[in-house]
């Protein structure tokens, strides 16, 4: 798992608690890193699969949890996200949240 962003250690995990979920690109995390940071010091709850997925979870169940309870989606179009990512949400239960 990557370094822990601040703000997240304070976070308590229960799937029921998000304020919002983000989806990006594997390959982006980098770039992701900073802006979940940002979210979590302006006292967002945030799911961002790279910290908050457990180690040994099954990943597509702890995806599929979160996203059914985040307020919202934040879909964030960098250098590798691909349309197949709205498929994919869709799929795993995102279909009616709202996306900013």
């Amino acid at each position: 798992m990557p370094d822990s962003i601040p703000g997240n250690e304070d976070q308590e995990q229960k799937p029921d608690q998000y304020d919002a979920f983000v989806s990006y690109s594997k390959k982006d995390e980098n770039r992701v890193r900073d802006v979940v940071a940002l979210m979590r010091l302006a006292d967002r709850r945030v799911f961002w699969a790279a910290d908050s997925i457990e180690t040994g979870a099954d990943w597509e169940d702890s995806l599929k949890t979160a996203l059914s309870a985040s307020a919202q989606i934040v879909v964030l179009v960098l250098r590798y996200f691909q349309i197949k990512v709205g498929q994919e949400g869709n799929r795993m239960g995102a279909k009616g949240k709202q996306r900013l």
